[in-house]
């Protein structure tokens, strides 16, 4: 008896043994399939994974055309809100007399007036009136161009393009200016400002080589509102900032559209700077009266001049408020010297500029033979 139930013992250690093991070893298997990302027999594993592949492409170019710049004047939007104005001015004036002359009726028959007092207050919690701004989607929030399809021309003032100037690469432009147009306008304020662009050309590379694709272009020019001003002998700047990198895009199809993100910067109205514009003096002749005028730009009128450096030919004088110089030359020879002219702005602003001038012996009728 004893016997059997040291056995039964060792058959209990033995199955409890056995059962131990089995758990641990199913618990380091299913620990080493998590681990390595592989799939129990019975069921399949799903890896998600994050990455920033490189684009595909580099672009080299984005070459753009323009073929208009045009402004708008705001002549006509000021005289139709004038004219608004004056209108519910007077529109006013007639409602409020109306309303005179019916309370004065209802007080005669003794009749409250039912309307008095309620006005044209807007009730405590309704909406605000539209205002007539249209409000920018997300998607025109980088950019201040629109694109303007109607075309209409009442009011437009054209900017001549400079010749060479009309085709440029942006990526040539980054964190340089170029001149696209320069024009005279009239004094006054300016509030829309739009430009047609031709064509695109953008260059890249992939791996397959080099190319060159025709951007698809919106369907209008591409308009800005954004008030400026024009004052007589100063000059306003406005900048068109294209930002290339989010204004090209690659579609699947191997297409490239141009969906401009364009900044304007307006400056404020500024005096151009003084400089001398003219180059060269003609030669003069001992015995001949001789006079030239010199010419400066920009600055603030009036202008002075002096001689800087140097000395005049004898015989001749600088004028300092008409710069003009004049005499008779005594003696020929060639001089060189500097004149220098200064404005009246605050503060002064100067300019100089270096001339050759030279002095000749009058021929005789015996050289001439």
């Amino acid at each position: 008896m004893k016997r059997r139930i040291e056995e039964m013992k060792r058959l209990f250690g033995l199955i409890l043994i056995s059962g131990v093991a089995a758990l641990l070893l199913g618990g380091c298997t299913q620990s080493a399939l998590e681990g390595s990302g592989l799939s129990s027999p019975a069921t399949g594993t799903l890896q998600i994974r994050v990455t920033d592949a490189p684009p595909g492409y580099e672009i080299t170019g984005v070459v753009v055309t323009v073929n208009s710049v045009e402004v708008h004047r705001a002549i006509a939007e000021q005289d139709r809100d004038r004219e608004q104005e004056q209108q519910q001015i007077q529109q006013g004036t007639e409602s409020q007399t109306r309303e005179q002359d019916r309370d004065r009726e209802h007080d005669r028959q003794g009749t409250p007036n039912a309307g008095k007092g309620k006005g044209n207050d807007q009730p405590k919690g309704s909406p605000a009136p539209a205002t007539g701004i249209p409000t920018p989607s997300p998607s025109e929030e980088d950019s201040d161009a629109v694109v303007e399809s109607d075309g209409a021309t009442a009011g437009w003032v054209s900017i001549p393009i400079r010749p060479g100037s009309e085709t440029f690469d942006l990526l040539k432009l980054q964190g340089v200016e170029e001149i696209l147009a320069v024009s005279e306008l009239d004094p006054g304020t300016y509030t829309q400002i739009r430009m047609g662009v031709e064509k695109i050309e953008v260059r890249y590379t992939d791996s397959s080589g080099t190319h060159v694709a025709q951007a698809e272009l919106p369907s209008g020019k591409l308009k800005f509102v954004r008030p400026f001003a024009i004052e007589a002998g100063k000059i306003t700047t406005l900048t068109f900032d294209f930002i290339a990198s989010k204004s090209v895009v690659f579609t699947g199809s191997e297409k490239v559209i141009f969906k401009p993100v364009i900044k304007l910067k307006v400056s404020e109205p500024k005096t151009p700077p003084l400089r001398i514009t003219t180059e060269s003096l003609s030669p003069g002749t001992v015995g001949a009266h001789y006079q030239a005028r010199l010419l400066a730009t920009g600055g603030t009128l009036p202008y002075t001049w002096g001689v800087a450096s140097g000395t005049l030919p004898n015989g001749l004088a600088l004028h300092p408020t008409e710069g003009t110089i004049s005499g008779t030359p005594t003696a020929p020879g060639t001089w060189s010297f500097a004149v220098r002219v200064s404005d009246n702005s605050v503060p002064v602003q100067t300019a100089t500029g270096s001339f050759t001038l030279p002095i000749i012996v009058p021929s005789t009728p015996e050289a001439e033979s």
